[in-house]
């Protein structure tokens, strides 16, 4: 099992759960977001922290907590595209990388993710596993790694200070008054 978990570090993936890690994403994702950015494309960037995960390891122990972090970024997989990429960032956190994935239908993801995590049955709790996600997009919330890293931290810390088990992203734009939108303007 040791040589096993080493080969996957040196890989670039997390021992435990199988998913891309920490290093990979410092070592590739600053030129994905920086070549989308480069052509128009849109990035989305989703970084999830699971809900009170140091209460599951302190009642149930951390084999527990750490199927739990198994069958998550397991089921997490499942729930996003194949292009998608999905980073084990660090103890409870993740990250996914949505390369052409504009803000609107990355917060559709954010929450399919979200609902996903909930419904995640693991053997030894009883209660579901909720996840707070904070969700940015470049170019609007940055043109760089560390711009678009730090709007979706402080989502994802909006979404946990506003009760958890939510997913935070940009507001839509609010129309101006008596206006009307592109599907209000059709031809009935």
């Amino acid at each position: 099992r040791q040589r096993y978990e080493a080969l996957l570090e040196e890989a670039g993936h997390d021992g435990l759960t199988g998913l891309l890690d920490r290093g990979r994403f410092d070592r590739e994702c600053p030129a994905a977001v920086r070549g989308a950015v480069a052509i128009g494309r849109p990035l989305s960037l989703l970084l999830i922290d699971i809900d009170h995960f140091k209460q599951i390891n302190d009642e149930h122990g951390h084999a527990v907590g750490d199927e739990a972090l198994r069958r998550i970024a397991r089921e997490m997989g499942f729930a996003t595209r194949a292009g998608d990429r999905i980073f084990r960032y660090g103890g409870e956190e993740f990250v996914v990388v949505c390369d052409g994935l504009a803000h609107a239908p990355a917060l559709v993801t954010a929450e399919r993710l979200r609902r996903t995590i909930a419904a995640t049955e693991i053997a030894g709790l009883a209660r579901p596993v909720t996840a707070s996600i904070g969700v940015a997009t470049a170019p609007e919330d940055g043109g760089i790694l560390a711009e678009l890293f730090g709007t979706a931290d402080a989502r994802l810390y909006a979404a946990k200070e506003g009760g958890r088990d939510r997913v935070i992203g940009r507001m839509p734009p609010q129309r101006p008054e008596g206006t009307m939108d592109w599907a209000e303007k059709r031809p009935a």
